[in-house]
């Protein structure tokens, strides 16, 4: 269901969430749904998620606990998180694009997941809008934490604000 083309699109791409996002939700109960804007609906989706944030029936499902063990166990918590860890990550396949992510120590859970299927390439997100010498020691952090749990994969750096970095193959 996921990996069909939306509208006249050619392809699927899947996005997940390896932390959370604020239109994934747990409600009182404990169950998680992804919040959306209703089908025909005028409206936004940070309009919807306020909404139903603001109604005391659902929280956000995200991590933000400190260590990469601390942040382990809140994923167990979640079966969306849970699921995203356990069979996502391991079967990415050959290509990944990572948007706005550290590297650094308190991630090293996520790339142990990756570890178990290395994808062939990856390509990763540098925010420009920081001095020359901040953007040089991310890629190299980038590129120790890759070297070290995906030896196999070749890295890629792209500018995060790149018109279009969303669609490109």
């Amino acid at each position: 269901y996921l990996r069909r083309p939306y509208g006249y699109a050619g392809g699927a791409t899947l996005v997940f969430y390896p932390h959370g996002s604020l239109a994934v939700a747990r409600d009182y109960l404990g169950g998680e749904t992804k919040l959306a804007v209703g089908a025909g609906s005028a409206g936004d989706l940070l309009d919807t998620i306020t909404r139903r944030w603001a109604s005391g029936h659902y929280v956000p499902v995200f991590v933000s606990e400190g260590t990469s063990k601390e942040k382990v166990a809140a994923i167990r918590r979640s079966h969306y998180l849970t699921n995203v860890y356990e069979e996502v990550l391991p079967a990415l396949g050959d290509g990944l694009v990572v948007y706005g992510w550290s590297f650094d120590e308190r991630d090293q859970h996520v790339l142990g997941a990756i570890a178990a299927n290395q994808p062939k390439r990856m390509a990763v997100s540098v925010f420009t809008g920081q001095p020359a010498g901040d953007q040089q020691a991310f890629c190299h952090q980038v590129l120790k934490a890759a070297g070290r749990s995906l030896p196999a994969t070749d890295v890629t750096f792209f500018d995060s604000q790149s018109p279009g970095c969303w669609n490109n193959p």
